[in-house]
């Protein structure tokens, strides 16, 4: 290789580092699940690393969140391989498994291939949560020590499995390894999911662990087949055309001509209202407004596609309204236990809100809170009264 070949190789590999830095490159909060290192509570509050959704709340409500070590608890006490703290995964015997998920930084485009990677172990000690450690002998403890596989997944909303984006080998290391994934997405994705598994084909259920630290950005590659990503340029100007010297008319005339031309947009005929009537009327501090027509799947907080043209309605009124702050607020019926009630309202709110957040609409103009079944508006003794109790309300908290 002579020396203007070696130059031309350097070149272009410097090129397409550059260009690739102009890609697209999706961010993910908190990647190093930094935070309180704490067992999985017994409450609906959830896990204690920021920008993390517990998926288990949803899928396994009688099963505790997953962990954030190290904390001297389960007896796992390996070192984080990036920052302060990780998080800890586990599958169970019981059929159960568990798995966070949040809402990208940009949306995965359809037909687009992307590569990230992660850190991934399994800890030879993790004791069961239901026993106590202090009163049991080590015989008698039952460890969550199997190793499991990691599955990722994308979605329109938390911790949907709409494409299975990648899957790990089997995870038995015990020190820290680096994985790296590809894969192209199928559609639009905003949500991606980290999901503990068992080993496949899975032919009983088993107690197993899997512990996860300092995942990357995931970044725009080219896909199979496809020539390298290369920073866009602009289109060349349209060529230019030679204006030719007109005599100078009467000054009345360029007027005339303007007006010719120019066309009046006409005003799109107003539909009704999917929410209320009231978001036709003025708002005042403190007013409730019940969101109708908006539809979850039973028992879970994703919502149906039905209910997508009311949530349009919503951003659309705080978009024209940009001195409105709202609070979202959740409710069930009265029919299941509290804690269960109190997580789901949570989860449908937080979902609302995320979606015109998605939008554009401001983080700070919108709260949300789950009040479960606390305010009921009818009686949950009938089947029409339960229907009711179970909606989502925004309250105007201030308009400025």
């Amino acid at each position: 290789m002579n020396f203007f070949s070696a130059f031309y190789i350097l070149f272009f590999l410097l090129l397409g580092v550059y260009a690739n830095g102009q890609q697209e490159v999706i961010y993910l909060k908190n990647p190093s699940f930094e935070g309180v290192p704490r067992a999985g509570a017994t409450s609906y509050e959830g896990i204690s690393a920021a920008g993390w959704i517990d998926c288990g709340g949803i899928r396994f409500p009688d099963e505790t969140p997953p962990d954030i070590h190290p904390g001297n608890f389960f007896r796992v006490k390996k070192a984080p391989q990036d920052g302060k703290t990780y998080i800890g995964l586990v599958a169970r015997d019981n059929e159960s498994w568990e798995s966070v998920s949040q809402l990208l930084s940009e949306p995965m485009k359809a037909n687009q291939c992307y590569e990230f990677d992660l850190y991934m172990a399994r800890s030879d000690n993790y004791v069961n949560r239901m026993f106590d450690i202090e009163t049991f002998s080590s015989d008698e403890i039952k460890s969550q020590s199997e190793a499991l596989v990691l599955r990722v997944y994308g979605g329109l909303r938390p911790c949907e499995k709409k494409q299975l984006l990648a899957e790990s080998e089997l995870v038995s290391n015990t020190d820290w390894k680096n994985f790296k994934f590809n894969f192209e997405a199928n559609s639009n994705l905003y949500y991606i999911t980290f999901e503990a598994f068992y080993k496949t084909p899975v032919l009983l259920p088993y107690n197993g662990n899997l512990l996860i630290d300092n995942i990357s950005p995931i970044r725009q590659i080219a896909c199979p087949g496809e020539e390298p990503i290369i920073a866009e340029t602009p289109p060349p100007p349209p060529p230019r055309t030679e204006v030719k010297t007109q005599p100078k008319a009467d000054p009345v005339e360029p007027e005339i001509a303007k007006q010719e031309v120019t066309e009046i947009p006409t005003r799109p005929e107003k539909k009704e209202k999917l929410i209320t009537q009231e978001l036709n009327n003025r708002v005042v501090a403190g007013q409730t407004i019940k969101i109708n027509n908006l539809y979850f799947e039973a028992d879970t907080s994703s919502i149906n596609e039905e209910s997508y043209e009311a949530l349009e309605e919503l951003f659309d009124f705080l978009q024209e309204n940009p001195g409105v702050r709202i609070e979202i607020g959740g409710h069930t019926n009265g029919i299941p236990l509290p804690e269960y009630c109190d997580r789901l309202s949570t989860a449908r709110a937080k979902e609302v809100a995320e979606y015109i957040i998605r939008k554009g609409v401001k983080p700070s103009r919108v709260e949300y809170k789950g009040y479960g079944k606390r305010k009921p508006i009818a009686t949950n003794k009938t089947k029409e009264g339960r229907r009711r109790n179970q909606r989502v309300e925004i309250t105007i908290l201030n308009v400025n």
